[in-house]
């Protein structure tokens, strides 16, 4: 258990590194859109990814995640002439059914421009159109990136996927800024995605041939392989497709329903929202490959063991950074976005509403859950039980569409979190239910009680510190969360949610390695 635990912990602690700079490259990129686009143009680029996205399931048919699965087993077989197979054939079908779906775009793509984006000012249809044959030619970039990146989690190298979105992030990032200095257009952010993708490709190769030369070893993809990796990723991208109509219908739906602002709106609130996601995307991406290698060796009580010591502490530290962005949603939205974000309002029983701050904060709650939901279907898939997130996400997406169909046109980009925050909840009660059936986990349900309420004490220190202390704004925050953050910890141990002995445990952990 003590070698498990060192190793999700420093594990841990350098993805979360990693991907926390990568999340902060990504949200400064939205900052600058939403700074220099106009909420028409901003909303006008993130509906078409949004469409564009919508159709990544089928662009290798949920093999790459297959690779995070058989990788770990052929490696402990040393059945290496079997991994490159499995890496030339998932990028041939990668390769092949990207290039038929882009061709597809490029031939639709006047279409969706004059009769999908709903409210498009006319200078922008052309735009529009040109707009999803760039980012739809991203399905021939991204592929490599993916075979690579996910070929290393195999290898149970997680920080490689952190390396990958930071260096996306950060070239996507300093080619928009290089390109805006020359002209102001709604085409730079997609070139700028495109050319991002194209830098992450050339350095992963690096990284890639670095922990596998793929060329000592032979090729042989056989009726074998093929029925064995297609057995798996279908069963994956059926989930896997779920997983993206919660995450992009909204977005297609308010295109529709609502228009361009709309969608504006919604993809201020939800990537806001989402940078909580970093906790279970940290740890997910270490939980696949060692779930799977602990579930083969029969160590079912280390796996349950972590994911009690994960449920703990995840919990303490997710509260208050969404508590906190709670309390700060207004300031947040003008310091990072701007005052033109928070214009647009819409009646909600007569009351007029800022939509974007509303949407905010519903998001914020259902990110909550969706972290712990998260984590369990990391485990579950790395187990070899797809078919069980399959379920779960397929019973997400129906009620997300539900809620949207019937929300969305009412009250807009706040229907659709309203939507997405109760297809989390549909999430997490699927996962428990799934994974106890495995694995007799735990759930701290009267730490994580005792957690929320201290969470309650924190968010109402915070309004109360706010009315009392009139300093520049930077300054008044720093002060109001620093007090109220002191509370928060002194709670903890006052209710013994934390004890000093869990603390010199991971710290022995860690800085035994």
């Amino acid at each position: 258990m003590e070698k498990h635990v060192k190793k999700v912990a420093t594990s841990t602690i350098i993805l979360f590194i990693l991907m926390g700079v990568s999340y902060v490259a990504a949200y400064f990129l939205r900052l600058v859109y939403a700074r220099i686009l106009t909420p028409a143009e901003y909303g006008l680029f993130y509906a078409v990814l949004g469409i564009v996205n919508f159709f990544i399931i089928f662009r290798d048919l949920g093999l790459s995640e297959t690779l995070v699965k058989y990788i770990p087993e052929f490696k402990a077989k040393k059945e290496y002439d079997k991994i490159k197979s499995s890496i030339i054939f998932v990028t041939l079908v990668q390769f092949f059914v990207g290039l038929f779906i882009v061709i597809c775009f490029w031939f639709l793509s006047d279409y969706l421009a004059l009769n999908y984006f709903k409210n498009i000012p006319s200078q922008l249809v052309a735009s529009a159109s040109l707009l999803v044959k760039i980012i739809s030619a991203s399905y021939l970039i991204q592929g490599f990136t993916e075979v690579m990146t996910l070929t290393l989690n195999g290898f149970q190298k997680p920080r490689y996927y952190g390396v990958k979105d930071f260096v996306r992030n950060f070239f996507t990032l300093v080619i928009a800024l290089f390109l805006y200095n020359f002209r102001n257009s709604v085409l730079i952010p997609g070139f700028a995605y495109i050319g991002g993708m194209v830098f992450t490709v050339v350095i992963m190769v690096f990284f890639f041939l670095r922990s596998f030369n793929i060329f000592r070893y032979k090729t042989k993809i056989n009726f074998k392989l093929i029925k064995l990796f297609f057995g798996y990723s279908l069963q994956i991208m059926i989930g896997t497709g779920a997983g993206i109509i919660v995450g992009y219908a909204n977005t297609i739906l308010l295109t529709y329903f609502s228009g361009i602002e709309a969608v504006g709106s919604f993809n201020i609130a939800l990537p806001t929202a989402g940078l909580m996601v970093i906790f279970a995307k940290t740890f997910g991406m270490i939980l696949v490959p060692m779930s799977s290698e602990l579930w083969i060796k029969k160590a079912k009580n280390k796996i349950k063991q972590i994911l009690e010591l994960i449920y703990h502490f995840l919990f303490i530290m997710i509260v208050p950074a969404i508590f906190t962005i709670f309390a700060f949603t207004d300031i947040v939205v003008r310091l990072v976005f701007g005052d033109k974000y928070l214009i647009r309002e819409i009646l909600i029983l007569g009351i007029p509403v800022n939509e974007t701050t509303l949407s905010l904060k519903i998001l914020l709650i259902g990110i909550l859950l969706s972290v712990i939901a998260r984590i369990n279907f990391c485990v579950i898939s790395g187990i070899g039980q797809p078919k069980k997130r399959t379920i779960s996400v397929y019973l997400a997406a129906f009620s997300s569409l539900i809620f949207s169909f019937v929300l969305i046109p009412f009250i807009h980009a706040v229907g659709a979190s309203i939507a997405t925050s109760i297809s989390y909840m549909v999430l997490l009660i699927c996962s428990f239910i799934f994974l106890r059936k495995f694995i007799e986990v735990n759930v701290p349900v009267l730490d994580w009680i005792k957690v929320s309420l201290i969470g309650v004490v924190y968010l109402t220190a915070i309004f109360f510190l706010k009315r009392v202390i009139e300093l520049p704004v930077f300054l008044e925050m720093g002060i109001v969360i620093g007090i109220s953050m002191s509370v928060y910890v002194v709670l903890l141990f006052v209710f013994k949610v934390l004890k000093v002995e869990q603390i010199k445990k991971i710290f022995f952990c860690f800085f035994q390695m």
